[in-house]
């Protein structure tokens, strides 16, 4: 199996982060690192950008992004 790329992980960040309960977010970045086999697998980034599609779904609910900072 190839290793994920950059696109691979802008796709997970964005696309299927959305549907993570923001509970369970480290332990989503944990499998995907596992998963991926890159060594260039910048954990944090990652973490934030999906943070950042997280706290826009969760505006787009309705919901106060406010009441979120700092929380991941």
């Amino acid at each position: 199996m190839p290793r994920l790329t950059a696109q691979h992980f802008r796709w997970l960040a964005t696309e299927v982060a959305e549907d993570i309960d923001p509970r369970k977010l480290d332990s989503y970045i944990r499998k995907v690192k596992a998963f991926s086999q890159n060594n260039k697998f910048k954990q944090d980034l990652f973490k934030d950008r999906c943070a950042e599609t997280l706290k826009a779904k969760e505006y787009d609910e309705g919901l106060d992004p406010e009441l979120y900072n700092g929380r991941y």
